[in-house]
């Protein structure tokens, strides 16, 4: 049991010593900072708000 923990923690520092953290290409934490594109609003449509309730037949 001595030796399970030692190995788990020489396993631990050594990937927890890797330096900067660098996300993932394409995931969440990389988009973050960026800005989202604004929306373009049509003027010759009305604004509304729809509420409904979907019905699933079968």
């Amino acid at each position: 049991m001595k030796y399970l923990l030692l190995i788990l923690f020489a396993l631990c520092s050594v990937s927890f010593g890797q330096g900067e953290y660098v996300p993932e290409e394409g995931s969440v934490e990389e988009s973050k900072g960026k800005k989202s594109k604004k929306l373009k609003v049509d003027s010759s449509l009305p604004i509304e708000l729809i509420l409904g309730d979907s019905i699933s037949i079968g």
